[in-house]
């Protein structure tokens, strides 16, 4: 199994909808370069596997609710299932991550290793990100690159690696343990709902009070819920969005005019269209989908 393409498709609830790997060997590996593809964002999203991501190189800056990790070279963050966030990388960072099914290390949710282990440190109310500075580097980069190579039973190396980190981490929350599964909180429930708003508006004008009354709160509650949950306020999540949704129509659509995409986008005109484009991507509109043309040619 060789890596899997690293773009996100998610549903109106941030949600990621790709599969992680097969029913057979539930377990995915991801890579991105900054220096090559020029996208330093990974949108924000959640989803029902662990996600283990490693920096190679650069700087990862991980946001979840209410919390932000720098991750230098070299370390390696642990995200809890169910738990959303977004990443931004420096301009040449290099990212290497393994999203997989707690099946992987369990088999069965009726196992022991479920039971005793997996379930209850998915349900830990404190455990929603976690970071190893040095400790498990070569344990995942062992397994990483196994999967990356097809190295022969890559399968056995990559679920004894992971195992490992998986049953360390458990000793570290142990104590902290609830019999109690966790719950999404207010915020997080709110954020979703405002974001699948976003979503499926975002071609049209939009403001804080419509995004507020999607949830039956006041636009300044729904100021301090946003940054107090993603570290941004809506509209910057919004403008974010309709950026990176152009980015996607610039690739798929080569052909189609770049002032055309930027309007079906939400920007009124092509000028700050692509002001803000260059504050994202560092390039303009046109420059993005010629390097884009490039990489996929070569």
């Amino acid at each position: 199994m060789s890596l899997q393409r690293s773009g996100l498709r998610t549903n109106n609830e941030s949600m990621q909808l790709e599969a992680h790997g097969t029913n057979e060997f539930p377990c995915a590996a991801y890579e991105i370069n900054t220096a090559n593809n020029q996208n330093h964002i990974v949108d924000l999203h959640w989803h029902e596997e662990f996600e283990i991501i490693y920096c190679a190189k650069g700087t990862l800056n991980l946001r979840i609710p209410s919390k932000t990790y720098v991750i230098e070279q070299d370390a390696i963050a642990i995200l809890n299932t169910n738990v959303m966030h977004y990443i931004i990388c420096s301009n040449d960072a290099i990212l290497q991550s393994f999203v997989f099914n707690s099946k992987l290390i369990t088999g069965t949710s009726n196992s022991s290793f479920a039971k005793k282990y997996i379930v209850p440190l998915m349900n830990c109310k404190t455990f929603d990100c976690y970071i190893y500075h040095d400790k498990y580097v070569e344990l995942f980069k062992d397994a990483f690159y196994s999967i990356k190579d097809e190295s022969f039973a890559y399968e056995f190396i990559v679920r004894d690696n992971l195992s490992q980190i998986l049953l360390d981490l458990y000793t570290q929350f142990e104590k902290k343990f609830d019999s109690i599964p966790s719950t999404l909180n207010t915020n997080t429930q709110r954020i979703r709902t405002m974001i699948s708003f976003i979503k499926t508006n975002y071609a049209s004008p939009l403001d804080v009070r419509q995004i507020s009354d999607t949830v039956n709160i006041s636009q300044r509650e729904c100021l301090r819920c946003f940054k107090k949950t993603l570290q941004i306020s809506p509209i910057q999540y919004l403008i974010r969005y309709r950026i990176i949704k152009s980015a996607e129509l610039l690739v798929d659509n080569p052909t189609k005019n770049i002032d055309q995409i930027g309007y079906e986008c939400g920007f009124e005109t092509p000028s700050y269209y692509t002001q803000l484009f260059k504050r994202y991507y560092h390039c303009t509109p046109t420059e993005f989908r010629n390097s884009q043309k490039k990489e996929r040619n070569l």
